[in-house]
């Protein structure tokens, strides 16, 4: 639906919705579904790559799916001098 300024000759329709957080709302439902469904198509598309093609997009989903990992020092958030 295209979004008109309302003024005195397009005056604004009573039935049209006009807050922005059901529109906000009614996007992400509907992204949420396509995203849902391309999803339950993955299977398939893994099928019909080749392997290095196949390898490379699990390489670009994996940071989606599992987090960094950061290298943990010894000395972090231990004190500086042990009392023995």
């Amino acid at each position: 639906m295209r979004y008109c300024k309302p003024n005195k000759q397009t005056p604004m329709k009573k039935e049209q919705n006009t807050d922005p957080g059901i529109l906000t709302r009614d996007l992400r439902v509907t992204l949420k579904k396509v995203v849902q469904a391309e999803i339950q198509k993955l299977p398939e598309y893994f099928e019909n790559m080749e392997p290095r093609q196949r390898v490379e997009t699990l390489i670009k989903l994996l940071p989606y799916v599992f987090p960094r990992v950061e290298p943990v020092h010894l000395t972090e958030g231990e004190p500086s001098k042990f009392d023995w």
